[in-house]
């Protein structure tokens, strides 16, 4: 690698945040990313094409991990309960974890509001909040561990990647200003 390689694009910096919108199911980033795209005049086909190629990604994780899953299982010999042991109470906090974790508002309201249906008081409601954005912000710090180890040792002439912060400076701009949409509650009718 040169040592004097060029940067990205503002197009190529939109596909990656495409894909990583897409990846984090992020509504507000996503839409704000749509519109970055298009002010970076990044045509329509590439950018259906990285969000057809965000979405299989997404999906072959999904997969993996359910595969994980089932053979961790499998060698702790856990089996599955019998359909009359499911505790809703159990269902909505798991869904609630994952709705949290997938950053999927419309199932994050769906599965709070079951779970105060179920008696889990608000306070009970902050506590499982505060524990899934504790495993998705650490999940989210491992696999940038892990993407840091594999560029260093890609080019471990260049030294670290480990950057000085979690975002890069100026950020990708989908946090900085409040999405009037993702602050709203979302209405179903």
């Amino acid at each position: 690698m040169s040592t004097h390689e060029t940067q990205l694009s503002q197009q190529d910096k939109e596909l990656v945040a495409l894909g990583a919108s897409v990846g984090a199911g992020c509504h507000p980033c996503l839409a704000h990313h749509l519109k970055a795209a298009k002010q970076a005049d990044l045509t329509e086909a590439r950018t259906r094409t990285a969000i057809t190629s965000a979405q299989l990604v997404a999906a072959q994780a999904a997969e993996e991990l359910a595969l994980s899953v089932q053979r961790r299982l499998d060698v702790q010999n856990v089996t599955p309960p019998a359909p009359a042991a499911v505790e809703p109470h159990d269902t909505e906090l798991a869904a609630l974890g994952a709705a949290l974790g997938a950053n999927d508002r419309l199932n994050i309201e769906r599965h709070l509001t079951a779970a105060a249906a179920l008696g889990v008081t608000p306070s009970q409601l902050r506590q499982a909040v505060e524990v899934a954005h504790s495993v998705q912000t650490g999940a989210a710090e491992i696999h940038l561990r892990a993407a840091q180890h594999w560029l260093d040792k890609m080019a471990p002439e260049q030294g670290s990647t480990t950057p000085d912060s979690a975002e890069p400076e100026g950020g990708c701009g989908c946090h900085s200003e409040p999405d009037a949409e993702a602050a709203q509650p979302i209405d179903r009718r």
